[in-house]
């Protein structure tokens, strides 16, 4: 994950499965990512995703609450709120 936005879609899936999100298939390799309320959702890529969707991720998870600091060690995510 770079400074503000996640480089690739898995990074920020497996940060919505931990924070009780659902995660639901799309089309092709797009998931949609619902709020724990479902009041919200964004639309990720499983794969390397370009600056604008990482970006819109990212700020979607944050303004969610569920993201304030994310530490990437290895395969693991770890965030804190």
């Amino acid at each position: 994950m770079g400074n503000n936005r996640f480089d690739h879609g898995k990074e920020a899936i497996k940060l919505a499965k931990k924070n009780n999100c659902e995660v639901r298939n799309g089309h092709g390799d797009h998931f949609i990512i619902y709020s724990p309320d479902r009041k919200s959702s964004v639309v990720v890529v499983n794969r390397k995703m370009g600056k604008g969707l990482g970006c819109k991720a990212y700020k979607w998870f944050k303004l969610m609450g569920l993201l304030t600091f994310v530490f990437i060690i290895g395969e693991q995510i770890l965030s804190f709120v």
